[in-house]
């Protein structure tokens, strides 16, 4: 089944990017540098929503246990 993926993906990319094996390469980067965007945006989110969880601990321990 995995090879037969990577010759499917292999012959849409190589149809898809203008039939030549330079366009699978321009194909390939443009899905790899997606890949890396999206990868540092779900991590921008993920330390925004630890940090506003912390900031919210923070205010309920203050409110209940200040002295």
């Amino acid at each position: 089944i995995l090879i037969s993926a990577v010759i499917l993906s292999a012959g849409v990319l190589f149809l898809f990017f203008g039939g030549t094996w330079e366009g699978v390469r321009f194909g390939l980067e443009i899905i790899g540098a997606a890949w890396i965007i999206q990868m540092v945006y779900s991590s921008i989110v993920d330390r925004q929503e630890e940090h506003r969880k912390s900031q919210e601990a923070k205010e309920i321990s203050d409110k209940y246990f200040k002295n």
